[in-house]
């Protein structure tokens, strides 16, 4: 008897650590669970302090599409200098060599390139592209209003990508409230 009702527990348990790391693998839907999964940490060795926002699809995935794009935003601050960056990954099975990131009024922003690494399974290869697309502070707020629309553009492929306004006003609002409260001098 003491086996099957530990057994049983153990399953019970196993099912619901499973269903709560299902829960923390969907994407944000609204403020406050974008808000509630912004990360903080810090390297006392650098001296700096990095905040990251939960991944996000940049582009609506359909079936039997096999290009998609993850995004992150990201915050690096050391002393009085910040760093905003819309961390790129696109996964797809052909290269796309994204050169440039244009905002919808057509304004160039900073694109850095990552790292591209390919990969092969069975007959398929797949191909990872990182980026960051540089932001400012300000650039942030009025998109926490409006929403970001971003066209990447490569030599083998363009893809438009866009963050919704409440994920991008969470992050800010997480990352004001945990300076405010942590960093504040007293």
């Amino acid at each position: 008897m003491k086996k099957v009702l530990g057994g049983s527990l153990l399953a019970l348990a196993l099912t619901t650590t499973g269903c709560a790391t299902m829960e923390l693998m969907k994407e944000p839907t609204d403020y406050q669970s974008a808000y509630s999964r912004v990360t903080f940490t810090t390297d006392q060795y650098q001296g700096t302090r990095t905040y990251k926002s939960t991944a996000i699809t940049l582009k609506d995935i359909k079936w039997g599409d096999t290009d998609f794009l993850m995004g992150q935003l990201s915050l690096t601050k050391k002393g009085d200098q910040e760093s905003y960056c819309l961390l790129t990954l696109y996964n797809g099975e052909n290269w796309s060599f994204f050169e440039k990131a244009f905002d919808i009024n057509q304004n160039e922003l900073p694109l850095i390139k990552g790292n591209r690494r390919v990969g092969t399974m069975g007959n398929d290869v797949h191909i990872n592209e990182q980026s960051c697309i540089s932001l400012r502070k300000d650039y942030l707020i009025k998109a926490a209003n409006d929403g970001l629309d971003i066209k990447m553009v490569g030599q083998n492929k363009n893809m438009v990508i866009k963050v919704q306004p409440f994920f991008i006003k969470s992050f800010l609002d997480a990352v004001d409230y945990s300076e405010r409260t942590r960093f504040t001098a007293q």
